[in-house]
């Protein structure tokens, strides 16, 4: 039965609000939620399913998000909590108390005023409802940002630390003393130097004593000063850009000026040879900069001449210390088994005993016996330890401890490993590289993710070690390195990898090798013919003088597997048609002009084929002899213009084709014949007709595998949809050069990916975005966010003259790096005005832009701009903050008078003209005139600045 005073509401709702109009809004508001209380809850209950569904959208896209290691909104955190609350409230109110009845047949409310009470909450509720859907309706994403750069960054440290409180209270001691700036550390290999300066480093992110930064940066120069790397770690934690053209000079300068700006601590860790702080950009600490460098080596002299006359020694662990560390590597059931066993005891006391205190080594040995319960085992093990008679005090024993974990290994393993001391001391050893050298060698069997468990049981082994700055990096600890070249060189292996050599080794000297390494060397020429048919690899990459090789150089050389001549001059191979067993052939950076047709008929065995950076012209017809090819590398030909019809698609085993940037470009339909390729897993490829761009998005394998796509000469393209690349899943780098029609680049929504899709199938993000020589383009759409643009970091426009403005990029909430060049029509980067007409053109709408302006923040990353060759270019931006920008570029743009002054907290330069620069407003030049560098004449037309 209906409640009688909701019909009489209902009945008299006509003459109430006849009767309302000239009450008090308060009152009518009252008086309306009285009689509409049914309504009311009708609406509140939908607009509380709206709120959930908005909650729940902007959830999966924080908890997305965070995924990336990226901070929440603090406005969002908020609006979800304020959500949480009032849902949390509404269903409270579900399920009021029930309100006392009249006792007559009609059952209507007895109390009115719990009546008042309900309809007023239920309108107030359904207000708040409605204003935090709006508020989050209103979110446009990212709903995060990138957390600002530590001052510390936290090292990883795998080994336990046990018995190092004590040398670490007395570093933080010194590095408190004002007196003290430089701090040096010394000790024997092994000891824990370097997890001595982790643990400092770590203990600092707890209290910075008010450092701005803290870096740590491991040196190993024992033969040369790495000096690219030591500046690379020091720019990526600076935040700065990275320039590979820039000479180490240059370098050096701008991380001096940065660095100047701050009171830092720099860690060099295993320091071997003195060397100039200057020359790596480190500026001189002392007690008036209250900066502080901690230098560790395993001389004491070097650390005197480093500038400690006084340096710290870091002792070996005691006995009690040595099983406590030496027992937290075992499994539970083999610690127990050494407490009940009197036999396995005594030969753990006389293997802790072998390692002398040393970390490393009982490390090694406690992992190597982490699992063993037999007491045979374990006596064997200890007379392993002090199985050679010779002991030289600290290295050379632990030569012998990390032999007997080398040992352990399986055979297969152990030759994958003492691959890794071909590499020079210094630097690190590409992971990828390294694989494929083992496929090549049939040291690991099937394709070369098989061999990844390999690098993973080497690591697990303390025989190898992940890179610390870069992922996808392997390092060897210098005492194992010693350890793996004793056993290589015991095995015939020719190591003179970045020895500074000039000339080859004596010729005898090649006969009995099975691996040569001279890579990183200054030798010019090799005129010899070597007699080794039992060489399996050669090595002579990064030997830039390297021109000539002899006309019999590869004559016995019918084993060989694996050559790299990557990044030398040489411009002609001599014969190699002996070479049969060849299975990788690296060629990329190299002046070479032709890949010989004979070698199609001798290299039956080729796998990995890299020709990338070269000069060659075209591929031979009988490439697809090479029936077992796997990897093949042309990105970067800037003349290679013909590979023959069906070359390419005929070498079914292909899994990675790289021909991006190459001069060579599909332009008929029968070119693209790739779908024989069943095991194609990356494609890159240059598309020269808009047919072909067609049936390469509609065909589901060739578009999956894409990851870069360069469009060039597209003759009648006069649109291009995004959209269209849908199936290209994969796609990171789009290139869009000389497409002499295009004047629409349209950017569409993506939708949300589905969380039940395997990630191997999820969409990657667009990465970099080239749009070069386009003379018709005049509009750049993007849809509403996400869209395929929303993670986009590298952004270059270059001769499209009818561009007036871009002002789309402020959409680009991801971009890190911004390079205009030669767009004549650009009077502004970002339109501050309402009219957008430039030359003439017509006016031209910026999906979102005016949304974006009204936002001070347009450019949240962006962190290098190069402007050159914009003649009508008046100002960048004015009402939108730059709060990532570091550097600045200009050449070139006459009329560039304006630059936003007071919203660019982290910029460290602007590269310029002198005449460029004496044109600017007093104003401004007396605010950024610490920054100004003059470009130099050398310079121009070369120098790029780009984000590391």
């Amino acid at each position: 039965m209906c409640d009688p005073v909701s019909l009489a509401c209902q009945a008299s709702q006509p003459l109430c609000e006849a009767c309302l109009i000239p009450l008090h809004d308060e009152i009518k508001e009252t008086l309306s939620a009285y009689i509409h209380v049914r309504r009311n809850r009708s609406s509140l209950t939908t607009a509380l399913n709206d709120l959930r569904d908005t909650a729940q959208k902007v959830k999966a896209k924080v908890e997305e998000e965070e995924a990336h290691q990226r901070i929440c909104n603090p406005d969002v955190r908020r609006w979800q909590k304020k959500v949480e609350e009032i849902l949390r409230e509404c269903d409270d109110d579900q399920e009021p108390q029930e309100p006392k009845r009249c006792a007559c047949l009609c059952g209507c409310d007895m109390d009115l005023l719990h009546r008042h009470r309900v309809a007023r909450k239920v309108v107030q509720n359904l207000q708040d409802v409605n204003k935090l859907k709006s508020d989050g309706d209103a979110f446009t994403p990212p709903f995060t940002h990138e957390p600002p750069q530590p001052m510390v960054e936290e090292q990883q440290i795998e080994t336990p630390t046990i018995g190092m409180e004590s040398a670490l209270s007395q570093l933080l001691s010194r590095l408190d003393d004002a007196e003290k700036s430089i701090i040096g550390v010394y000790g024997i290999g092994g000891v824990g130097k370097t997890t001595l300066l982790k643990k400092l480093n770590n203990k600092l992110k707890e209290n910075t004593r008010d450092y701005h930064v803290v870096i740590m940066i491991e040196v190993a120069n024992s033969e040369t000063l790495n000096v690219v790397d030591m500046q690379k770690i020091i720019a990526g934690r600076l935040g700065l850009p990275w320039n590979e053209s820039e000479s180490e000079k240059e370098r050096s300068t701008f991380l001096r000026r940065a660095l100047r700006k701050k009171r830092f601590v720099v860690l060099l860790d295993d320091v071997w040879k003195k060397f100039q702080l200057g020359d790596v950009g480190i500026p001189t600490p002392s007690s008036d900069n209250g900066c502080k460098l901690i230098v560790s080596s395993r001389l004491k002299q070097l650390c005197g001449e480093m500038g400690d006359k006084e340096p710290m020694e870091m002792p070996c662990l005691n006995e009690n210390e040595s099983l406590r560390l030496f027992r937290s590597n075992l499994m539970a059931e083999v610690s127990a088994a050494i407490d009940h066993d009197s036999d396995m005891r005594g030969s753990a006391m006389e293997i802790i005993r072998s390692c002398g205190g040393l970390p490393l080594a009982l490390n090694v040995v406690g992992c190597a016996l982490a699992c063993s319960t037999d007491a045979e085992e374990w006596k064997q093990a200890a007379t392993a330890m002090k199985r050679h008679s010779w002991r030289i005090h600290g290295v050379q024993e632990m030569l012998n401890v990390i032999k007997f974990s080398f040992d352990k290994l399986q055979e297969k393993q152990q030759k994958c490993f003492l691959y890794c001391t071909l590499f020079p001391e210094y630097g690190s050893i590409n992971k990828e590289l390294l694989v494929n050298y083992w496929v090549a060698e049939e040291l690991v069997s099937g394709k070369s993710y098989d061999g990844y468990p390999t690098v993973t049981k080497l690591i697990s082994a303390c025989l190898l070690q992940r890179s610390d700055t870069e992922p996808g990096e392997l390092k060897m600890h210098q005492i194992t390195r010693q350890m793996g070249h004793r056993e290589a060189t015991d095995e015939g292996f020719m190591i003179k990898s970045g020895c500074a050599l000039k000339q080859a080794p004596d010729v005898h000297r090649w006969t009995e090798s099975p691996r040569i390494s001279l890579m990183s060397n200054d030798i010019r020429e090799l005129s010899i013919a070597p007699k080794c048919k039992g060489l399996l690899t050669l090595l002579l990459q990064n030997n830039p003088k390297l021109r000539h090789l002899g006309p019999k150089f590869f004559r016995s050389m019918s084993s060989l597997k694996v050559l790299d001549l990557s990044r030398t001059a040489i411009d002609k191979l001599p014969d190699c048609s002996a070479m049969v067993q060849l299975a990788y052939l690296n060629l990329s950076h190299t002046p070479i002009k032709e890949f010989p047709k004979q070698l199609c008929d001798a290299l039956v065995q080729l796998l990995f084929l890299n020709m990338s950076n070269t000069n060659i012209t075209e591929l031979p017809k009988n490439l697809w002899k090479l029936k077992k090819l796997t990897h093949l590398y042309l990105s970067e030909t800037p003349a290679l213009k013909v590979i023959p019809h069906g070359t390419i698609s005929r070498l079914f085993n292909v899994r990675f084709l790289d021909l991006c940037r190459s001069h060579y470009g599909i332009s008929e339909l029968p070119d693209l014949n790739l779908e024989m390729l069943k095991d194609l897993e990356l494609l890159v490829i240059t598309i020269y007709s808009q047919a072909v761009l067609g049936k390469l998005r509609r065909s589901d394998p060739l578009a999956r595998s894409t990851q870069r796509l360069s469009l060039a000469h597209c003759q009648g393209m006069e649109s291009l949809q995004l959209l269209e690349f849908k199936k290209m899943r994969h796609l990171k780098e789009l290139y869009i050069d000389s497409c002499n029609q295009l004047q629409d680049l349209i950017v569409d929504h993506v939708e949300k990916e589905d969380t039940g899709i395997p990630s191997a199938k999820k969409r990657d993000d667009l990465k970099l975005l080239t749009l070069a020589f386009l003379p018709d383009l005049v509009r750049v759409s993007l849809g509403p966010a996400p869209h395929r643009f929303q993670h986009l970091r590298d952004l270059t426009i270059k001769s499209c003259p009818k561009l007036g403005n871009v002002s789309w990029v402020l959409r680009l909430e991801s971009l890190e790096r911004l390079v205009i060049s030669q767009c004549d029509g650009l009077e502004e980067v970002v339109h501050e005005g309402s009219d957008t007409r430039t030359n003439g053109a017509p006016e031209v709408e910026e999906e979102g832009v005016e949304a974006c302006e009204q936002r001070r923040d347009g450019f949240p990353k962006l962190r290098s701009m190069v402007l050159s060759d914009l003649h009508r270019l008046r100002s960048i931006c004015q009402s939108k903050d730059l709060p990532c920008l570091q550097n600045i570029k200009v050449e070139r743009c006459p009329n560039l008078r304006r630059l936003p002054v007071g919203r660019m907290p982290k910029l460290e330069q602007i590269i310029g003209e002198n005449e460029w620069w004496e044109g600017m407003p007093p104003e401004t030049k007396a605010d950024l005139c610490n920054y100004f560098v003059t470009v130099k004449d050398d310079d121009r037309n070369s120098r790029n600045l780009q984000p590391q």
